[in-house]
């Protein structure tokens, strides 16, 4: 006869073998539809700063993996409620994202077409940039670096990183996006600078078309860091402006 040991460990083995679904039917499948409508929840909260289709993208495809894998394990009955959360959260937004897609398919079957940049096929650009990009590959070819700033970088709204991928150079830092938070902090405005300076060959391109925007968040307030504007404004000189983009090269000849 077993040991009385032997026997509840044998038990035990068999209660573990058996799925969380057979033990609580239902109840697993519920705690993590939970659980991952809670993380799509706290993750799309952006767009409650920045509400635009393009915000609420990766939450909204998310949402949509997340009911159809639930629609397969949960009853109708069950899968219900989870539904009409998940509808009510983002129809507004994937409306508004299908209607923008909608506007915008001209333009984006004309870029296809016609691309005003040989890298940018099926891809449109503001014009600014686009002739900011010209006048960089026209008067400065062998410039081997590009930093693409603000106008101020002690409160940043948004910087224009699409430049780096129009303009066919690398950037001349690690710290290549604006970001508040970021680029506003005095550390990182320090290591910006010491790698600006070991940038022998370079080309800055400020765009200031978002400092005057503000957002109901910290990113409206100044960090009081001014270091990086400084040494832009003592290092380098205007070459030409593109509306609010502007190109500079350093005063000393490279």
């Amino acid at each position: 006869t077993p040991a009385p040991s032997a026997t509840r460990r044998s038990q035990r083995h068999k209660v573990s073998q058996k799925s969380p679904e057979a033990l609580e039917p239902g109840l697993h499948d519920a705690r993590l539809g939970l659980l991952l409508f809670s993380l799509v929840a706290l993750f799309s909260l952006k767009g409650f700063v920045r509400p635009s289709a393009v915000h609420f993208a990766p939450a909204i495809l998310f949402s949509l993996i997340l009911a159809a894998y639930l629609s397969r394990r949960l009853s109708w009955k069950g899968f219900a409620p989870l539904a009409v959360l998940l509808l009510v959260f983002f129809a507004p937004t994937a409306l508004s994202a299908i209607k923008k897609s909608a506007r915008n398919m001209p333009q984006f079957i004309a870029a296809c077409q016609h691309p005003a940049n040989p890298r940018l096929v099926c891809v449109s650009a503001d014009q600014d940039t686009l002739d900011a990009a010209g006048f960089i590959a026209t008067e400065f070819p062998a410039a081997r670096k590009l930093f693409v700033g603000t106008g101020a970088h002690d409160r940043i709204h948004v910087g224009n990183v699409a430049a780096y991928f129009i303009v066919p150079k690398p950037p001349a830092t690690k710290w290549h996006e604006s970001h508040p938070g970021i680029q506003t902090r005095a550390d990182i405005q320090r290591e910006i600078i010491a790698e600006l300076r070991g940038s022998e060959s370079l080309v800055v391109l400020v765009d200031r078309r978002w400092d005057n925007e503000r957002e109901p968040n910290r990113s409206a307030e100044s960090s009081g860091n001014t270091d990086l504007d400084r040494f832009l404004t003592d290092s380098f000189r205007l070459v030409k402006a593109f509306g609010p983009i502007a190109i500079y090269t350093r005063k000393q000849a490279e």
